[in-house]
């Protein structure tokens, strides 16, 4: 089913882990992105950032290092209600005329050295892709300013659009 990850202010207590984020409320799944392409959606509320990101990226610290899309292991769409930016090693750039929604897709081509996120709704809007040439296996990234929900894709709706 659907996995969600919400935000807490209240402080919440955990031993310190090698792969656990300690700067940032951001996460990166278990498992990577194996195989040639991959699609997912995350529904959202608040302020978040999704993309992907090598297993190397530093997990300590509050700077540019772990923060996902601001280093050169990392790619990552900054998403608020003002707004997109598409992030990677320091540089943005904002999205103005962007479609807005409260889902976001993904589509990672490896092989063909892509990253490309979408406005979905009743349609599908690109937003903006990164071109790189990937060096390293790719895990899923999220930084969580409130709810992020990770959703199964209706597959008879997107299956002819990539």
């Amino acid at each position: 089913g659907n996995r969600r990850v919400i935000r807490k202010r209240t402080t919440q207590f955990y031993p310190d882990h090698p792969e656990r984020f300690d700067g940032f409320c951001q996460l990166l799944c278990k498992e990577p992105l194996s195989g040639i392409r991959h699609y997912w959606e995350v529904e959202w509320s608040g302020e978040f950032s999704i993309g992907v990101a090598y297993k190397s990226i530093s997990r300590k610290g509050k700077n540019s290092n772990s923060l996902l899309g601001y280093n050169d292991k990392s790619w990552s769409l900054l998403c608020s209600d003002s707004g997109y930016s598409a992030w990677h090693n320091k540089m943005d750039k904002d999205l103005p005329g962007a479609a807005r929604a409260s889902r976001i897709g993904v589509y990672l081509d490896y092989t063909g050295g892509s990253v490309s996120f979408y406005s979905v709704s009743e349609t599908m809007e690109l937003i903006h892709r990164f071109q790189a040439k990937f060096s390293e296996p790719l895990f899923a990234g999220f930084g969580v300013g409130s709810s992020v929900t990770l959703c199964i894709p209706d597959k008879n709706y997107r299956s002819n659009r990539f």
